[in-house]
C-alpha cells in the first residue's frame, strides 16, 4: 500500500494548505485505516466484486492540484468563449466564491473549515474517508445570503493521472440560489475516489447536474451527501455512462421543515460495465418532500444495481416521498437488480415506491423498422423515449431566473441524449 501519510504531507506542502487542513486530512486517513475493508458478505457490497476495489499500490500525483479541473462559467454552445471571463467576474462581484478547495482554505479558512469539520457522515464508506484524505485541489463553491446566480456555473474534471481523488464542497447560504454543473470525463484508465458535500442553508435553492463519462476502464467510488435546512430545495440530476465499475452512494438529509429534494438518475451501461447505485433519503422534520426517479438502460453483458431507501423519522409527520427505479434490458445477458425500501416511523405520511425491469419490445422495433428505420436506429429511438420523461421534467420550472432557459435546457438535454443513446448520428437521423 502506498505511504498515504507521506502523500498527505506532499499535497499540503505543494498546495500551501493551512495546518488545520492537514489535521483534517490525517483524521480522514485514520478513519480510512480503522474502517474494515468491505467484504462480499456485507449487504451493501455483496453484488459488487470488492476485490476490484483494493487500494494496494495506489500512487497519487501531488503536483496535480488544479490542472485536473477547469473552473468556468457555462456558455451554451461556447463554454470557453471570451465573454465567460466577464460573466465569471460578475458572479464574483456578487460575493460568489468559485475556486479550488485548497485555495479557498487559504483565502476563506473560517468558512471552509466550518463545513469540512461537519462532514464526518455516518454514511461515509472506507473509500470516502480515503478521498477526504487525498483529494488534490478540490472544488469549492460558495454563494452568499440572498444572492441569485442566474447563469449556470460549471466545472470540467479531467484526470490525467492513473489514480485520482476529488472533493467537491458546495455551500449555498440563506435564501441564495445557484445552478451548478459538474462534467467528469477522461479517456484513460483510472482508480477514482470522489466525495461531494452539499450544504443548503435555510431557503437555499440548488440545481445540480452531474455528468460522469469516464473511461470504460476506470473504477469509480463516489459519495454524495446533501444537507437541507428549512425551506431548502435541491434539484439533482446525475447522468452516467462511464467507468468499468462504479459504486456510488447518494445521500440526502432533509433537516428542516418544508425542505424538498428531487433526485433524478439516468444511466447507460454497455459491454461489461457494472453500476452499483445506492440512494438514501433521510426525512427528519415535518412537511418535507422527496422524489426519486432513476432509470437505467443495460446492454450486452452489463449489470445495474439500484438500492433505494426512504427513511421517515418519527418527527417527520406530513412527509411526502416517492421512489421509482425503472430498467430497460437490451440483451439476454444484461442484468438489473432493483431493491427499493421504505422505513417509516411517522404515521401521517404519503410515501410509495415502484420498480420495474423489462426488455426492449420487439413489436416496437418491428413497427419502427416498417417505417423505414434500421434496427439500430429503431433501438436508439426507443432508448431516447425511455429517458425522455426525466429529461422533460429536469429544470422544468424557472426557479433560478435563468435567461434563455428553454434554449439552454434544449442544448444541454441534447448533449445528455447523445451520451445516453450513444449514437448521436442515429438520433439526429431519427428526429429529422
Amino acid at each position: 500500500m502506498a505511504d498515504f501519510s507521506t502523500l498527505i504531507h506532499s499535497i499540503v506542502k505543494n498546495n500551501r494548505e493551512p495546518s488545520w487542513l492537514k489535521d483534517y486530512r490525517m483524521t480522514a486517513l485514520e478513519r480510512f485505516e480503522s474502517t474494515p475493508t468491505p467484504l462480499r458478505t456485507d449487504e451493501p457490497w455483496r453484488r459488487t466484486d470488492v476485490s476490484k476495489l483494493l487500494v494496494t499500490g495506489l500512487e497519487v500525483d501531488v503536483l496535480q492540484a488544479s490542472s485536473s479541473c477547469n473552473e468556468k462559467i457555462w456558455i451554451p454552445a461556447s463554454p470557453v468563449s471570451g465573454s465567460a471571463t466577464a460573466l465569471f467576474t460578475s458572479a464574483a462581484n456578487q460575493g460568489v466564491i468559485f475556486t479550488t478547495l485548497s485555495e479557498a482554505a487559504q483565502k476563506v479558512p473560517d468558512l471552509v473549515q466550518k463545513f469540512l469539520s461537519a462532514d464526518a457522515s455516518e454514511t461515509f464508506t472506507k473509500f470516502d474517508h480515503l478521498s477526504n484524505a487525498l483529494w488534490n485541489g478540490g472544488i469549492f463553491l460558495y454563494v452568499p445570503p440572498n444572492t441569485k446566480v442566474s447563469l449556470p456555473l460549471s466545472v470540467f474534471i479531467n484526470p490525467t493521472t492513473p489514480n485520482f481523488f476529488q472533493k467537491v464542497l458546495i455551500v449555498i447560504d440563506q435564501n441564495a440560489s445557484a445552478n451548478f454543473w459538474i462534467d467528469q470525463a477522461s479517456a484513460q484508465s483510472h482508480w477514482i475516489g470522489s466525495v461531494t458535500d452539499v450544504y443548503l442553508k435555510e431557503g437555499a435553492n440548488l440545481s445540480l447536474l452531474n455528468v460522469q463519462r469516464y473511461s470504460e476502464r476506470a473504477t469509480l467510488l463516489a459519495g454524495f451527501n446533501a444537507y437541507l435546512e428549512r425551506n431548502a430545495i435541491l434539484d439533482l440530476m446525475t447522468v452516467e455512462s462511464g467507468s468499468a465499475l462504479a459504486k456510488e452512494n447518494w445521500t440526502v438529509h432533509l433537516l428542516g421543515e418544508n425542505a424538498a429534494a428531487k433526485a433524478f438518475g439516468l444511466v447507460r451501461a454497455t459491454g461489461k460495465q457494472h453500476f452499483d447505485e445506492t440512494l438514501y433519503v433521510n426525512h427528519q422534520k415535518p412537511r418535507t418532500q422527496s422524489e426519486v426517479l432513476f432509470k437505467t438502460v443495460a446492454a450486452d453483458e452489463a449489470r445495474s444495481i439500484f438500492t433505494g431507501l426512504i427513511h421517515v423519522q418519527k418527527e417527520a409527520q406530513k412527509t411526502t416521498a416517492y421512489q421509482t427505479n425503472r430498467n430497460l434490458l437490451l440483451s439476454r445477458q444484461a442484468r438489473a437488480d432493483t431493491i427499493p425500501k421504505l422505513e417509516i416511523e411517522a404515521d401521517d405520511v404519503k410515501c410509495g415506491h415502484g420498480a420495474a425491469v423489462s426488455s426492449i419490445d420487439e413489436d416496437q422495433i418491428y413497427y419502427l423498422m416498417s417505417r423505414g428505420m434500421t434496427r439500430d436506429l429503431a433501438k436508439a429511438v426507443i432508448i431516447e423515449g425511455f429517458y425522455a420523461d426525466v429529461l422533460a421534467r429536469w429544470m422544468k420550472e424557472d426557479t433560478l431566473g435563468i435567461k434563455d432557459r428553454d434554449r439552454l435546457h434544449d442544448e444541454v438535454s441534447q448533449s445528455i441524449r447523445e451520451i445516453l443513446v450513444g449514437q448521436s448520428a442515429l438520433y439526429e437521423a431519427a428526429v429529422l
